[in-house]
């Protein structure tokens, strides 16, 4: 399969080359980037020097070369990538890992809808795989979200969660805000310091609305003075017991090797470097609470690992006819 990966130079597409690496059937043959314009990736990185990727030279965005791949990955900006993507919609399978298709309703929300949550059972609503043979585009989800939609999606879907009271606490590294220069990210700004940026209205809240169906949910994030990982804080109220929960989960992704439903607290240096998430389910008897804490690292999980998921379910489901 020919692969290309647009802005390739980021965080995220870093992580996507190097993931690629490992797989034998996919061939890199497109990368972008408007900084490198023609150097070649063992010249800028090299973790990529005597690799098979190693003289794969960045290029700058050329239709000819998109439709030449069999899927492209977008590590575009938020904004820039749907500029960018919308004339390609079912000419071509895209994994759009920016916010623009995440809420479009020609789009499949990383295959949540047909694949229920990352878990691996067969294909499910004839009318999204339709739709997705149609506009041919999944959105990747948002890094945030996947460490909140995780634990709450099998909940909500069971109707364990009371729906008015949910509360999501989460704290990030930096390379969440990606690559580009910005003052509050400089080493002297975010080293010894911690604290929450956009408690309201952040895009991240609308997204977990929107994808779990929920109104009366409140995201707030937070930044922390590390390069990668996310740690989630849930908050709700349930009628359910404990033991139900966390059965529920297990059995949920009783499948999924990378979704681990544990028994101590969880940390980021488990899940930082892996496509894992850690989730671990309790009660506080005190003030009639649940608490749950969820942890990823949001440059693989929350991104480049997924999109990897994604490309792998349309390997094998769509690709093959």
């Amino acid at each position: 399969m020919k692969v290309g990966i647009l802005g390739a130079s980021g965080y995220t597409g870093e992580e996507l080359i190097n993931l690629l690496l490992n797989k034998k059937d996919v061939e890199l043959v497109y990368i972008t980037s408007r900084r490198y314009k023609g150097k070649t990736l063992g010249e800028i990185n090299p973790r990529f020097k005597n690799t098979r990727f190693e003289n794969l030279k960045f290029e700058e965005v050329n239709e000819e070369k998109i439709l030449n791949c069999d899927l492209i990955f977008s590590c575009l900006p938020h904004g820039e990538a749907k500029n960018i993507l919308e004339k390609y919609l079912g000419k071509i399978f895209i994994i759009d890992l920016s916010q623009d298709y995440r809420k479009d309703e020609r789009a499949i929300y990383g295959l949540t809808n047909i694949y229920d949550v990352y878990t691996k059972h067969p294909l499910k609503r004839k009318y999204d795989v339709e739709k997705l043979k149609k506009y041919k585009i999944i959105a990747n989800p948002g890094c945030y979200p996947t460490s909140i939609i995780l634990p709450l999606y099998p909940l909500l879907k069971a109707n364990l969660i009371e729906k008015d009271f949910i509360i999501c606490d989460s704290k990030s590294g930096t390379s969440g805000a990606g690559k580009s220069l910005k003052e509050n990210l400089l080493f002297c700004e975010v080293n010894e310091n911690f604290y929450c940026y956009k408690p309201k209205g952040h895009r991240h809240e609308s997204e977990i609305k929107y994808v779990l169906n929920v109104k009366n949910l409140k995201f707030t994030p937070h930044l922390l003075p590390i390069n990668r990982g996310i740690l989630s804080t849930i908050y709700f109220r349930s009628e359910a017991t404990l033991k139900d929960l966390i059965d529920l989960l297990k059995d949920f992704y009783r499948n999924d090797e990378n979704v681990k439903i544990i028994d101590t607290y969880p940390q980021l240096k488990f899940v930082n470097y892996t496509n894992e998430a850690h989730i671990y389910v309790d009660y506080d008897e005190e003030n009639k609470l649940f608490i749950v804490l969820s942890a990823i690292d949001n440059l693989i999980k929350g991104a480049s690992g997924q999109a990897v998921e994604n490309m792998e379910i349309l390997k094998n489901y769509l690709l093959k006819g």
